[in-house]
């Protein structure tokens, strides 16, 4: 089974310049050690994905894996959602966190040979359906998964 957690976007900025990624932040409470994140990326047909708990923490095991076309229809409708509006995204400069619980989405697509990005905000952890099968899809019984009872 595949799992991981967050990698973080800032140490791989360059590599994912051409890819399509989203880091899913979810913030249960205060404490920033109840904090679970997992990203997964899409690059030259292979994902990669890394879920953490805690701020901090290295991954436990950075998994990659060849994508399927299930997989990667499961990513480009949570990206599409996201790059559509139907998801509006935040201004980073302007954005103010909700009070836990909330959860974050960072995403970076490749759009027309462009890079489109955001940040989503939502509070309360219900995620909206393109995000919560885009976990079960690509992460099933990890940390998200099970943060979410998905």
């Amino acid at each position: 089974m595949r799992r991981g957690g967050v990698f973080a976007l800032v140490l791989s900025l360059p590599q994912l310049a051409a890819a399509n990624s989203l880091t899913i932040e979810l913030w249960p409470s205060t404490n920033p050690s109840q904090t679970i994140s997992c990203a997964i990326a899409l690059t030259a047909g292979r994902f990669s994905a890394v879920e953490v708990k805690g701020h901090g923490q290295p991954p436990l095991r950075p998994m990659q894996w060849y994508a399927t076309e299930i997989e990667i229809a499961a990513l480009n409708t949570a990206l599409q959602s996201l790059i559509s509006g139907d998801l509006a995204a935040e201004v980073m400069q302007t954005t103010r966190m909700p009070a836990p619980p909330y959860f974050s989405v960072t995403w970076v697509a490749n759009v027309d040979d462009r890079i489109a990005a955001g940040l989503y905000i939502q509070s309360g952890l219900n995620l909206p359906a393109p995000l919560s099968d885009m976990i079960m899809q690509l992460l099933p019984g990890g940390l998200c998964d099970r943060a979410l009872g998905l």
